[in-house]
């Protein structure tokens, strides 16, 4: 329970984003970090089950996924091969909307590698470590897609266990692939609001006049 945290994510277009800004900047919220690429390689079935999951808002459901990040932008197949990378191996569960992250594992890789070198070395380190995870073992798991986006991050003032992030310029490509993305968020940014489900009432004060609907 007290790994826990609410996560609610909400859709806000580009013609609305003068509203999200006017609310930020009235907001207890602060800006945290700089500007990062987000990048995650993530793993299913070949019938994608994860995914069917959670597009179908099922109560439990799991993703798990290989993680990096970029200080500066660049294409999602460049830093998957550029060395000095740290890879972390994450399993995130999801109940309804409150969720708990495992790291499974994290590789620091200094050289660079092919893209092919780079993706079969991950996927050895991945079934090596999933063995211990029982709810994983009786899965058939390969990479199926990449996901990267531009994210800018928030915390409360006073509680800075309550984040709102900013995802612009979400792409994707299939794992299999080493030289092309598709955008998918042409028209929209993705903004996400966690907290430790303690700070409940706190976070619902912070959003009540928010320009937008989960």
């Amino acid at each position: 329970k007290n790994s826990l945290r609410r996560e609610i994510k909400f859709k806000i277009f580009i013609k609305n984003q003068g509203n999200l800004y006017s609310w930020l900047r009235n907001s207890p919220l602060k800006k945290s970090y700089s500007q990062r690429q987000v990048n995650s390689l993530y793993y299913d079935t070949p019938n994608l089950e994860f995914a069917a999951s959670n597009l179908s808002g099922e109560s439990s459901r799991i993703k798990i996924r290989a993680r990096w990040y970029n200080s500066h932008p660049n294409s999602i197949h460049n830093s998957f091969c550029a060395p000095n990378t740290l890879f972390t191996l994450e399993l995130k569960r999801k109940f309804n909307n409150l969720s708990d992250k495992i790291i499974i594992a994290q590789k620091f890789i200094k050289k660079n590698e092919t893209f092919n070198n780079r993706r079969q070395n991950l996927n050895l380190l991945f079934k090596e470590k999933i063995k211990k995870y029982p709810i994983l073992i009786n899965y058939l798991l390969r990479d199926i897609v990449f996901i990267r986006y531009d994210r800018n991050y928030y915390e409360h003032f006073e509680y800075p266990d309550i984040r709102l992030t900013i995802d612009k310029n979400i792409t994707c490509s299939l794992s299999n692939i080493s030289h092309k993305a598709e955008m998918i968020s042409q028209n929209f940014d993705i903004v996400e609001l966690k907290y430790p489900i303690d700070h409940e009432l706190k976070a619902k004060i912070m959003m009540q006049n928010f320009p937008a609907r989960a």
